[in-house]
């Protein structure tokens, strides 16, 4: 099994260039090509790259995350239809169908990292109360300013650390 699949810095940019977008819904996963790969996106199969990060050699980690403490990802409802949509993709919907899993794991292996010294999390205070498909524009700007305002009040943590 090879994935996931990572890009190298140099690839980075063309990638964002080319594939970044945001608030898919699960069922929605664009594939492309690369290198003569079907590649498809990477939360699929960690969520959380803390072990790329250490693999890589890194010794501090700053980690964002999108949920508020205590939030554990349950299992993926509706597994028929996406074995259905993604037939032609047997270990994606394996994938897909741990990927509560994975994200727990990572998770917990983020925050004994916290807890150790070895990262900083950032993350939200309070629970999401949107789906990722929310068009209102005034709650999704009000989730954005929840973000930079974590973000600013990270600063000086990051500043200790780095």
């Amino acid at each position: 099994m090879r994935c996931p699949t990572y890009r190298d810095n140099a690839d980075a940019t063309v990638y964002l260039l080319k594939n970044l977008s945001g608030g898919r819904s699960t069922w929605v996963i664009e594939t492309w090509l690369c290198k003569g790969k079907i590649l498809m996106d990477g939360g699929v199969s960690s969520p959380i790259p803390i072990e790329k990060s250490i693999e890589d050699g890194n010794s501090f980690h700053i980690i964002i995350l999108t949920r508020n403490e205590g939030y554990e990802e349950a299992p993926l409802k509706h597994m028929g239809i996406t074995r259905l949509l993604y037939r032609k993709y047997p270990r994606l919907v394996e994938t897909m169908r741990r990927h509560h899993e994975i994200y727990n794991r990572q998770l917990c292996l983020c925050e004994q990292m916290a807890a150790s010294g070895g990262a900083l999390i950032i993350r939200p205070q309070n629970p999401l109360t949107m789906e990722s498909t929310e068009r209102d524009i005034a709650a999704l700007l009000r989730l954005h300013d929840e973000g930079y305002e974590e973000g600013v009040r990270a600063v000086n943590r990051i500043k200790e650390k780095c």
